[in-house]
């Protein structure tokens, strides 16, 4: 995905720089054996990235359909990258192959060798090369994690988004999303796309920040008297607390560091006997939203006391 690979900016642009480079030898460069795997090895690598940007918008898709729980999902993101690395190793196999028999190369040297077996050390050098390249980005990107990367805009289709379930068939579309803004501490900011009835769109950036270890959002609904459709969605990761009130399309905020947002007024509440009507629409966490889980069994009294303190 597009936000992955600028989280990793500084190591995608050693990638391209590897095959810029490998370009330039290979436009250069005469025909013979010893440039193959200098040839093969940075496809592999663009190989790798496409297969990995391919695999992982599949398995996002997937969780936001299929509500799993967080081992599930690190089990087949790794098995993604796994494929992703296999498909690499098959694309310097096929390549070396290909430059073989194009080139027409044999092994002049050792004449008695047939082919399959010079076929086989060239293939074994080209993925020597690619993962002396793997090792080399891993370094830039280590060595890179305190630097600041571009983000992309909030709401942007290229981020991925998980909707939160809502039992109303005529219920607004909710989208939330994180972006990474600090690799080095694991900030990152949440954002929120609303979708009305008639095809608004809202966004509201930034409504909870994670300024490390505050990745899991427990949501609530709080209906208003009388059962009536609107109401609030409230969000907390045990760190901020924020409410969207669905009827006017507001955020605000009811605990928490300083944010852009207005502080929460009663009238978000609309009402006492609060306890009976909040109810839990599930936890975010991850890229899915596991619907009836709440993050710990503290999080809805911790809840209760700071709308109570606005009541």
């Amino acid at each position: 995905m597009p936000d992955y690979l600028f989280q990793h900016f500084y190591s995608t642009l050693a990638i391209i720089a590897f095959l810029l480079a490998a370009l330039v030898l290979h436009h250069y460069s005469k025909r013979g054996r010893e440039w193959i795997p200098v040839r093969a090895a940075p496809s592999g690598c663009l190989a790798f990235i496409i297969l990995l940007t391919v695999l992982t918008f599949l398995v996002s898709c997937l969780f936001s359909a299929i509500r799993t729980g967080k081992t599930w999902e690190e089990a087949v993101f790794i098995l993604a990258r796994l494929l992703a690395l296999a498909g690499a190793l098959a694309v310097i196999s096929r390549l070396t192959n290909y430059y073989m028999h194009r080139d027409g190369i044999k092994d002049t040297l050792n004449p008695g060798e047939s082919t399959a077996r010079l076929a086989c050390r060239l293939r074994n050098r080209g993925i020597c090369l690619f993962l002396i390249i793997g090792v080399i980005i891993f370094i830039i990107d280590l060595f890179t994690i305190t630097l600041p990367v571009p983000e992309l805009p909030p709401g942007s289709a290229f981020l991925i988004s998980t909707p939160i379930p809502l039992p109303e068939e005529n219920a607004p579309e909710i989208l939330i999303s994180s972006r990474v803004t600090n690799r080095f501490f694991g900030e990152s900011d949440f954002d929120l796309v609303v979708r009305n009835a008639n095809g608004h769109k809202y966004v509201f950036p930034s409504i909870l920040i994670n300024p490390g270890g505050g990745s899991a959002i427990t949501i609530y609904r709080l209906r208003p008297a009388g059962g009536r459709n609107e109401g609030s969605l409230l969000f907390t990761n045990e760190i901020q607390i924020c409410l969207l009130n669905l009827a006017t399309m507001q955020v605000k905020m009811l605990r928490g560091p300083s944010s852009n947002y207005p502080s929460a007024d009663p009238e978000d509440l609309y009402g006492p006997d609060i306890e009976n009507r909040l109810e839990i629409i599930g936890l975010y966490r991850g890229r899915s939203c596991m619907p009836g889980v709440e993050h710990t069994r503290e999080t809805r009294a911790r809840l209760l006391k700071n709308l109570h303190e606005v009541e």
